[in-house]
């Protein structure tokens, strides 16, 4: 039973999404009202979502190792990489590492990043997440072959990307090194900061989920606060009848 079981909870959701939206529509359009004196950016949760990439900007390939941690293994994957050296000052500027993460990078990012890059003169570097968008292992993502999916191997990715491109760019110790990411890539920034200081200087990390908490309801209390009341009532009875569903034998 479970299939069926899976349709229903499927067209339940969808059948609450399109009601929150409807309920919603009214918040919507106040805040389209009012969006020439709104900077959407302040509405950001993380830098993913403050940042518009570039869309037009070239990726390239890095060779990258599949494991980091085992000296017998030489086992090597494509990983995709872009380079924004268009306010780069090599004298002084900095270079921004910005981090992506469990999902297809979109490239270069634009907003903030892009703009404190203008103003230091800063190098920035982009590395897509293993096993995300273009830069998979296996085609075949089967449990064996997700073991080098690990926070460590990411980590160990920014290192040896950050190495090869101080030789392939020529950075020398006046580029200061700064890892830039948000939610997920928030906490990879600040743990590489942590892990590889000898490499990093600095880490922005915005909304970093460091803190892994089991059962963090503060997340959903923050979700009723910040949706509308009859948005925070759907969402409350979808998820009501979703764990009724999956729950029923």
């Amino acid at each position: 039973r479970i299939p069926g079981m899976r349709v229903v909870v499927v067209v339940v959701v969808v059948v609450a999404v399109v009601a929150a939206v409807l309920a919603c529509l009214g918040s919507v359009r106040a805040f389209e009202d009012h969006a020439s004196v709104v900077d959407r950016r302040l509405n950001a949760v993380h830098l993913g979502v403050a940042m518009a990439f570039r869309e037009e900007a070239a990726f390239q390939w890095l060779d990258q190792k599949l494991d980091h941690f085992d000296e017998q293994s030489h086992s090597t994957f494509k990983q995709r990489y872009w380079v924004d050296k268009s306010n780069w000052e090599p004298s002084k500027g900095p270079v921004f590492l910005y981090i992506c993460g469990e999902g297809e990078c979109g490239g270069l990012p634009g907003g903030y990043l892009q703009e404190t890059a203008q103003k230091l003169g800063g190098l920035i570097l982009v590395l897509e997440h293993r096993y995300f968008g273009m830069s998979s292992p296996f085609t075949d993502l089967s449990t064996p072959n997700l073991r080098f999916l690990t926070v460590s191997n990411a980590l160990a990715d920014l290192a040896y990307f950050s190495r090869v491109m101080k030789g392939a760019l020529n950075i020398t110790s006046a580029s200061k090194w700064i890892s830039v990411g948000g939610s997920y890539p928030g906490a990879l920034s600040a743990w590489f900061r942590v892990k590889y200081p000898h490499i990093v200087s600095a880490s922005w990390a915005s909304s970093g989920v460091v803190n892994a908490i089991l059962d963090f309801t503060a997340f959903d209390e923050q979700i009723t606060r910040s949706a509308c009341p009859e948005c925070a009532a759907v969402l409350r009875n979808v998820t009501q009848l979703a764990e009724q569903r999956i729950s029923s034998p």
